[in-house]
């Protein structure tokens, strides 16, 4: 048996197929790929469950009906947002065969080596690199803890100057909205750069951002590794 599929459209009226596992967000990695700069780079996951496919929230929200939901079971004719006004239609569900297991179970495993100031990438069947400097300690602060951060308070760890006036700590500096834009790009080119980093071993989708939040997701089976330490 041929495996299973879907049909999606999306607000513009584009058509798009796609199967078990596919990504939807801003990343290359995205089977569905869209440009809207609301949408999260992994915004959702497609899972194709025992009964039937389900689309999971991963960094970015779903809303059915207007409410938040991290998995939405999809049939033809279920609407599901990503932000105002990109909505996707479910056309068409076509079975077949596929084991009935998470999408982010199985996979490859990455051996993350963190240290306090860059990360060591070890990935199957490739060679190893190091992310160093600004981008490696993102990344390192990410694979810190296994759920998501606010964008904010891991920007804080690398720009602490900024932090302290943000924070009203400096009584001689006053934050304002145009030193908060610019906080906010600094983070976003940041966030590019390591993309761009991770893009070559096909990592740069676990790099999850959205919500105002940002988050390293790790397949079942990772690991990480304090570096001259424990796990």
């Amino acid at each position: 048996m041929a495996s299973p599929y879907l049909r999606i459209q999306t607000s513009d009226g584009h058509l798009s197929t796609l199967g078990p596992d596919a990504i939807i967000g801003r990343s290359s990695a995205a089977a569905l790929r869209l440009a809207d700069p609301r949408v999260s780079s992994v915004h959702a996951e497609l899972s194709w469950r025992a009964d039937g496919p389900c689309l999971l929230a991963r960094g970015g929200r779903l809303l059915v009906n207007g409410r938040p939901a991290a998995e939405v079971p999809l049939a033809p004719g279920q609407r599901v947002s990503l932000v105002p006004g990109l909505e996707l239609l479910v056309v068409d569900v076509v079975e077949g065969e596929v084991s009935p297991t998470a999408p982010t179970l199985g996979r490859d495993a990455v051996r993350w080596r963190v240290g306090a100031t860059e990360v060591a990438v070890e990935p199957p069947g490739g060679a190893p690199m190091r992310i160093t400097g600004l981008a490696g300690r993102l990344l390192a602060g990410c694979l810190a803890v296994e759920h998501a951060r606010p964008w904010t308070e891991v920007a804080a760890e690398l720009w602490p100057d900024e932090a302290r006036i943000r924070a009203g700590l400096d009584p001689s500096s006053r934050w304002t909205d145009e030193d908060e834009r610019r906080l906010r790009n600094r983070w976003d080119q940041l966030v590019r750069a390591l993309r761009l980093q991770l893009a070559p071993r096909g990592l740069d989708a676990r790099l999850e951002c959205g919500g105002g939040s940002v988050r390293v997701r790790r397949e079942a089976r990772d690991q990480v590794v304090a570096e001259g330490g424990g796990a």
